[in-house]
């Protein structure tokens, strides 16, 4: 495999600074670390306990330079995970381009960093909201990528990638990935595998061995801080060095 990029999503203004803590070790084990945040998360939004008082993400300062220190690591980036995760789905309603750009300008003013990756929340994007988020400025978006081909452009890349992904729901493979991201006009997207569950880490490593992990694509695993990292940090930091051990 070229590389091993974590894909954290649902951190927000309400996460604290020790549900950072994983990350720095993460940061050691995976190639990228790819913090998602969710800029304006509404009130009743799913993103895990909120163990906040502050109502902003400029309010949190601790937060904020934890993030920071993250970000001095070198490898890590920070992503947008939606703009205010409202309802199942956010980004299979039509979202204003002003309103992405809007989330994606202050995520960088928070943390003086380029924000140019983009997580769909539920890994649910339709076509027009993809043509926004290039608008918008985004370059790259890891998804879990859709079987659907109205969701995506038309383009003999998406439209292979589509007939790969039938296949595998078909012969009832759907935690497997077609690896290899594609690019349709400067937007570069690439699948995860999810790791949200025990259940996940017991089909994991098998997963992206039968996806091809071990070629020369990058293998992106996708977590939620409030979910295995706290029941299960060591089996994720592990997950790395396994694929490696596996693909000597």
């Amino acid at each position: 495999m070229a590389r091993v990029i974590l894909r954290d999503d649902d951190l927000s203004f309400r996460s604290s600074v020790e549900d950072l803590e994983p990350f720095f070790k993460a940061a050691t084990c995976y190639d990228e670390v790819v913090l998602s945040f969710v800029p304006f998360p509404e009130h009743d939004s799913e993103l895990g306990p909120n163990k906040s008082t502050y109502n902003t993400l400029l309010d949190n300062t601790e937060l904020c330079e934890a993030v920071k220190k993250l970000i001095s690591l070198n490898n890590v980036r920070i992503g947008m995970h939606g703009v205010r995760h409202s309802g199942y789905g956010e980004f299979s309603q039509s979202v204003p381009v002003p309103e992405i750009s809007r989330g994606k300008k202050y995520l960088e003013e928070v943390f003086g960093v380029p924000v140019d990756t983009f997580t769909p929340p539920n890994n649910i994007l339709s076509k027009e909201n993809y043509f926004r988020l290039h608008q918008a400025g985004f370059k790259r978006i890891i998804s879990a990528f859709s079987n659907w081909p109205h969701e995506r452009p038309l383009t003999k890349d998406y439209i292979l990638h589509f007939l790969k992904s039938a296949a595998l729901a078909l012969i009832k493979k759907k935690q497997n990935r077609v690896l290899g991201g594609v690019v349709f006009n400067g937007i570069y997207e690439i699948p995860s595998f999810v790791a949200y569950r025990e259940s996940d880490l017991s089909l994991l490593i098998d997963s992206i061995i039968q996806s091809g992990g071990c070629s020369d694509c990058d293998v992106v695993i996708a977590t939620h801080y409030w979910e295995l990292w706290q029941t299960c940090p060591e089996a994720l930091l592990k997950i790395p060095s396994r694929l490696r051990e596996e693909c000597l």
